[in-house]
């Protein structure tokens, strides 16, 4: 007796309603639903980068005359732009971006 997946015994009983379309659709729901989240902390992290260099600019030369080093919001902002520009990129390419 060979193995049968579920949609197909489902199917020989009479109760599939719809087959495996539910279940597949549920999953392409689920991607898209991830990619869209994975989109928007993309954006969040491009937004907060760019407000830490904004800050870094206005407050370098207080510092610097106090002789504070300023350096930890510089490779922070760095490292949000560097986690968020690919994550935004690629969610708006996966959804704004004819097939």
């Amino acid at each position: 007796m060979l193995a049968s997946s579920a949609c197909e015994i489902a199917a020989k009983k009479g109760d599939a309603m719809g087959g495996c379309f539910v279940f597949v659709m549920g999953a392409v729901f689920a991607v898209g639903l991830a990619a869209a989240l994975a989109g928007l902390f993309g954006l969040g992290c491009v937004i907060a980068a760019i407000a830490l260099g904004i800050v870094f600019v206005r407050l370098r030369k207080k510092r610097a005359a106090e002789g504070k080093s300023f350096e930890w919001i510089l490779v922070v902002a760095i490292v949000l732009l560097a986690v968020g520009v690919p994550l935004f990129g690629f969610a708006f390419w996966l959804f704004f971006v004819p097939a």
